[in-house]
């Protein structure tokens, strides 16, 4: 499984590095880039696993509640950033960019003629996936199926 990671890092790290060889002035950016649209991709994916829970009648709670705000969406969208992307920006910082770890990882996996394909098919899965359950959930309210 951390196979699987590490190619998906390598693939778009190398992609972004190939771009930042086309374009001079790219600098670090495509670190922060990267990290946050994979971090994201991932906070997706278990807000898609919860989903999924809830619509089998598993309830779980993944988000860690603030009461900061007078506003109700500053404490929501907080919570979401906490419980979603911090933890993942946190570990990918830790296991691909801490000690520029991803120099080791682009040499294990340079051969695998990386486009960002992999990078970006993995994000776009994880967001369709979170929309299908989505989709499900108003089918089966709509059709008095499913009372949340």
């Amino acid at each position: 499984m951390l196979n699987l990671y590490y190619k998906l890092w390598a693939d778009g790290i190398i992609a972004a590095l190939k771009a930042k060889e086309k374009n001079k002035s790219l600098g670090n950016d495509w670190k922060v880039t990267y990290l946050m649209f994979f971090s994201l991709a991932q906070g997706v994916n278990l807000l898609t696993i919860s989903l999924y829970l809830e619509m089998l009648g598993v309830h779980n709670n993944i988000f860690i509640h603030f009461t900061l705000f007078d506003i109700q969406l500053f404490n929501q969208a907080l919570s979401a950033m906490t419980s979603l992307f911090l933890p993942y920006a946190i570990f990918n910082y830790f296991m691909i960019f801490r000690k520029e770890r991803y120099k080791k990882i682009i040499k294990n996996y340079e051969s695998m003629n990386a486009r960002g394909f992999r990078f970006v098919g993995y994000f776009v899965i994880s967001f369709s996936m979170f929309l299908l359950p989505v989709i499900i959930g108003k089918l089966l309210v709509s059709l008095k199926l499913y009372n949340p």
